[in-house]
């Protein structure tokens, strides 16, 4: 009976893994689909300019707290030229032969929001850094990258070692 009961807890590990693995996408997919039908392109290029803007701020400050070093222009000047790659590559398909106007709008919307949950990740990543005794921002940055998930999975004694390491690398990368 142990063994039965061992198994079927071993199976359901790797089964909530699985989910988890297989979800990450389709959320980030709904949320951006949501997103694309609420936001008008203005919007979505201000939140754009605004989480590069906070990326670069947080950068800086976790540059500073944690290595000690001062503005590094090469650093900034990089995340400029990154903010000047978007600019070109929404205007580029701004300019495309699509004639459906929504078309240009859906692509430019979903590009867009990837860039910005990127952003917005790097920079929670680099809060947590900054800031390591403040929970709620490491709680945020779990819900950003899914990472609540096998959080709630290891309080109910799911946890395995091999996810716990996955979990410890995404957190220092």
């Amino acid at each position: 009976m142990d063994e039965l009961l061992y198994r079927v807890s071993e199976y359901l590990k790797s089964l909530i893994d699985a989910v988890v693995a297989w979800a990450k996408p389709i959320f980030y997919s709904l949320i951006t689909a949501i997103a694309t039908q609420i936001a008008p392109i203005k919007a979505v290029l201000f939140v754009v300019f605004a989480s590069a803007l906070l990326n670069i701020c947080m950068g800086i400050k976790a540059d500073k707290v944690i290595n000690k070093k001062d503005f590094s222009i090469c650093k900034f000047w990089d995340a400029i030229i990154q903010l000047g790659y978007l600019a070109i590559i929404i205007y580029i398909v701004n300019l495309t032969a699509w004639d459906d106007e929504s078309i240009r709008s859906t692509c430019i919307h979903w590009f867009s929001y990837i860039i910005v949950w990127g952003y917005i990740t790097n920079s929670l990543k680099n809060a947590k850094k900054i800031w390591p005794n403040q929970k709620h921002i490491a709680l945020l940055y779990e819900i950003m990258t899914i990472d609540i998930l096998y959080r709630i999975k290891e309080n109910f004694g799911m946890s395995t070692k091999d996810t716990k390491k996955e979990q410890e690398n995404s957190r220092t990368e």
